[in-house]
């Protein structure tokens, strides 16, 4: 026996002797395999909530697709979004966010468990984008939707919790159903999205089922919606600003700021097609924030370089009037810049100013000493008799208007009926997108004090406008 045993031990220091180099590739590769193990995971498993992405997402609608060939039977994706999760990231940090979103997860894991009790259908719940699940449900009926969409409205219902702060939320839901809409999975993807980005359109717990007119944008808008999120992050967007001219003065008294975005690889975008997207999404917040910003610290800085009294006008879009942190963003900002408020004014449409519920947000903005205007006055309810109740300071008559001034007998008659009234009011007026100089003269001899348009310049790079500042715009009269 202790010649056996001795015998195996001799063997065992031969084999880790002669084979040490072996064993140390073993051991190595048992840590390699870990690691691949790791990153396998990573790739196909969201890092926050730790449920399949997109890629899985993928797989498991090609799986689905041929089950539905064998039985016949339909399966829905339903695109679950969160609303304003901006807010949290702006406000609080990504990894505020984060925590929204990992108990997002949880509460709708809770609840789809729940529902599995009373069926034998198939839930898979994946997270492909940073603000959005999809539930892949099968088998299903249209009918079945809405029961099931509710249930998961339920995982909101409760206020979250971080640190001392309580806040609700809201959902963006899009739904698209196999086979009646399309059978690849890309193109059903594609489709949920759509239908989630109408839904976000209407606000609040919104539900859009998926029709065919909604996916023609579809593509480019998800690409610039995440190269959007990119711009702000890396600062990419740039002010420019278009000079307000004092027709009494001769000369410039303000500045209207305008955002831009020069896209790397797809050039200057319109702010006709950002805006609104900025608008659906959310990112509007961060955005409105931003140049509120930009423009009161380059208009401080124009006050220190001499042009003591130039004014800046900024748009505020509906969705930054009924965020709750208004006033104590402005008051930041104002803060930060050290400008006075008596400069800043701010545009608001008609719809909004006719809001009795935003009635109270505009008092305490008017009582700071900041200006209010109305832009493309005209367009909306033109209630002349609200502007007083609504402490309005400046109207700001549409361009459509101002085109017709020359030719057009009515549309003069529309300007000049709106600038009397407005003087019997008390309520200054400005002239928007004029390009001309007979329509400068027209305003002129009928009392308009304000213009801005082509005619005196094109918005500019705040250097470009400091050197017009410097030169003026006498030749223009």
């Amino acid at each position: 026996y202790i010649i056996g045993g001795f015998s195996v031990l001799i063997y065992l220091a031969f084999l880790l002797g002669m084979n040490y180099r072996s064993t140390k590739w073993l051991i190595h590769s048992l840590e390699l395999s870990k690691m691949l193990a790791s990153f396998t995971h990573q790739a196909n498993y969201d890092l926050v909530t730790d449920l399949p992405n997109q890629r899985l997402l993928t797989q498991y609608i090609e799986e689905t697709l041929a089950k539905t060939k064998e039985s016949g039977k339909n399966f829905a994706l339903v695109s679950f979004g969160i609303n304003r999760l901006d807010v949290f990231n702006n406000s609080l940090g990504y990894q505020a966010g984060d925590l929204v979103i990992n108990s997002v997860a949880k509460r709708l894991e809770t609840e789809l468990i729940e529902l599995s009790r009373f069926d034998d259908k198939e839930r898979i719940l994946t997270k492909p984008r940073p603000d959005a699940f999809v539930l892949l449900i099968y088998p299903v009926e249209q009918e079945e939707i809405e029961r099931e969409i509710n249930y998961l409205f339920l995982a909101l219902d409760k206020p979250f919790h971080l640190g001392n702060r309580e806040s609700r939320l809201t959902a963006s839901v899009g739904i698209t159903i196999f086979p009646k809409d399309s059978g690849a999975p890309e193109k059903l993807i594609s489709n949920t999205y759509a239908a989630m980005f109408d839904a976000k359109s209407k606000g609040g717990n919104q539900i859009a089922f998926y029709k065919s007119t909604m996916t023609s944008n579809a593509p480019l808008l998800l690409e610039l919606e995440s190269d959007l999120d990119v711009a702000l992050q890396k600062k990419e967007l740039e002010l420019y600003y278009q000079p307000l001219v004092d027709l009494q003065t001769k000369s410039i008294s303000g500045v209207e700021a305008l955002v831009r975005w020069n896209h790397p690889t797809r050039g200057l975008i319109s702010p006709i097609n950002f805006i609104p997207l900025a608008e659906e999404t959310g990112l509007i917040l961060p955005m409105g924030e931003w140049i509120l910003e930009q423009a009161m610290y380059q208009t401080s800085i124009w006050h220190m370089q001499g042009f003591k009294d130039l004014k800046v006008a900024v748009n505020l879009s509906p969705k930054q009037l009924r965020q709750g942190n208004l006033i104590a963003s402005i008051d930041k900002v104002l803060k930060t810049t050290k400008l006075d408020p008596h400069f800043l004014e701010l545009e608001l449409t008609e719809t909004a100013m006719l809001d009795e519920s935003l009635s109270p947000l505009i008092k305490e903005i008017s009582d700071r000493g900041i200006s209010l205007s109305i832009d493309d006055f005209g367009t909306g309810y033109s209630g002349l008799s609200y502007l007083k109740y609504f402490h309005v300071h400046k109207i700001k008559i549409d361009k459509s208007f101002i085109d017709d001034v020359v030719n057009s007998s009515d549309g003069a008659v529309i300007v000049t009926a709106t600038l009397a009234m407005a003087k019997e009011l008390g309520i200054q007026t400005l002239a928007e997108g004029v390009e001309s100089r007979d329509q400068m003269e027209f305003l002129l001899h009928r009392g308009c004090q304000y213009i801005q348009g082509y005619y005196f310049s094109k918005p500019l790079t705040a250097q470009a406008l400091e050197e017009l500042l410097k030169k003026g715009i006498a030749d223009k009269f």
